[in-house]
């Protein structure tokens, strides 16, 4: 079974001191949120910038121009911060979710000042030319190429369940190729206001000290009003990926705090268990969706999920939440995976937080489990078989 969640999570084991915390968040008077988590023994520092969607489009051209502005941003202001910071043995790694712009830096624990130099580098506003984004185009065009079956047919079930505003975040080369400096210099501007960003760091490190040198990075401009999303209601449906092998069934679900989220995403685990090669998708958000998935020419996702639905399943509530909490838990012991999923619940809000996560999957019962199972059902998911090119 191969499980992928856009979203990883991570918990300190320690207990915290008066003296010093394991783990520090802040809000900032300007909207943006820090957070330290010290791992002791961890032999690497995760440090991650998310910089909320929240307040741009969700439309396909939008989401095309973040995408492309995440690949001229992570190149620094010269167009070789990647290559400066591996020359000192850190690496960066940037990605473009629905929900945010992510960047992260690995390095050595005693990296921090000049990984969140880069930080600041990435936050800057950026000097763009049309020629550096014609040169970023066939690194783009090269990566959409690459994109993997189980990414394409999730994609899909968001679009079918939530029309236009369930865009691809990896966007369209049509799209990109039209974008101007102006419009991607703008769209820096608005993704990078304070208020929309989140910084996280994970590893061993002193937590004061390291939380007050990331408010400093944060520092400066005005805390806007927070904009929130309408809510969404997503539909089922069944559509053709193409370009995609096998077969998937998303199950729409709400807040990843609620238990029915929680019951879904046990009963997707559950399921791929009895599959060989299969694949499950979840993003943590205010609205979404499970996706659960083969990537093989003979898939049996469909005939499963509807027998399992029509049954319930009580022999498998336990295996369900077992995964599904040890999942959580195997994933909290890691620097990088830890300040990923924590940074990006605080994009959503400064008081989520993947504990409640554990607390719904710990308190579902039978009846929340099969329900979770009925929402794989045709009648309620969404179905997408995969198409030839």
């Amino acid at each position: 079974m191969n499980l992928l969640f856009a979203l990883a999570l991570g918990l300190s084991a320690q207990t915290p001191s008066p003296e010093e915390p394991a783990r520090l968040r802040s809000a900032l008077p300007n909207g943006a949120i820090t957070l330290v988590e010290r791992l002791d023994g961890a032999s690497s520092l995760s440090v991650q910038l998310f910089a909320s969607t929240k307040s741009t489009s969700p439309t396909d051209r939008a989401a095309s121009h973040r995408h492309l502005l995440e690949h001229l941003v992570a190149r620094g202001r010269a167009g070789r911060l990647d290559q400066r910071l591996e020359l000192s043995g850190m690496f960066l790694r940037a990605r473009t979710f629905r929900d945010f712009m992510h960047f992260e830096i690995s390095c050595a624990p005693t990296q921090l000042d000049e990984a969140l130099s880069a930080i600041a580098e990435i936050m800057a506003p950026p000097s763009i030319s049309q020629a550096m984004i014609e040169g970023e185009l066939p690194i783009l065009e090269q990566e959409l190429a690459l994109v993997p079956s189980s990414a394409i047919l999730a994609a899909a079930a968001w679009r079918v369940a939530y029309g236009e505003l369930g865009a691809d975040p990896v966007g369209s080369l049509e799209h990109m190729r039209n974008a101007t400096r102006a419009e991607l210099v703008e769209l820096h501007r608005e993704l990078f206001r304070r208020s929309n960003l989140v910084l996280a760091v994970s590893g061993q490190v002193p937590v004061r000290s390291s939380s007050a040198k990331l408010a400093s990075v944060l520092d400066g401009g005005e805390r806007a009003e927070p904009h929130l999303p309408r809510p969404i209601r997503g539909k089922p449906g069944r559509a053709e990926a193409v370009g995609a092998f096998g077969e998937a069934r998303a199950a729409i679900v709400g807040d990843y705090r609620s238990p029915a989220t929680m019951a879904t995403l046990a009963a997707a685990l559950a399921l791929a268990a009895q599959l060989q090669e299969a694949f499950v998708t979840y993003t943590p958000s205010r609205q979404g969706m499970v996706t659960l998935g083969r990537t093989t020419e003979t898939s049996g996702v469909g005939l499963l999920a509807d027998h399992l639905a029509s049954t319930g399943a009580p022999e498998l509530v336990e295996l369900g939440r077992n995964l599904a909490a040890g999942w959580v838990e195997g994933q909290l012991r890691e620097p990088s995976t830890s300040a990923f999923l924590r940074g990006a619940l605080l994009v959503l809000g400064p008081g989520e937080r993947p504990e409640l996560m554990l607390d719904s999957i710990r308190g579902m019962t039978a009846g929340d489990f099969a329900d979770g199972l009925r929402a794989f059902g045709r009648d309620r998911a969404v179905t997408i078989v995969g198409g030839a090119r």
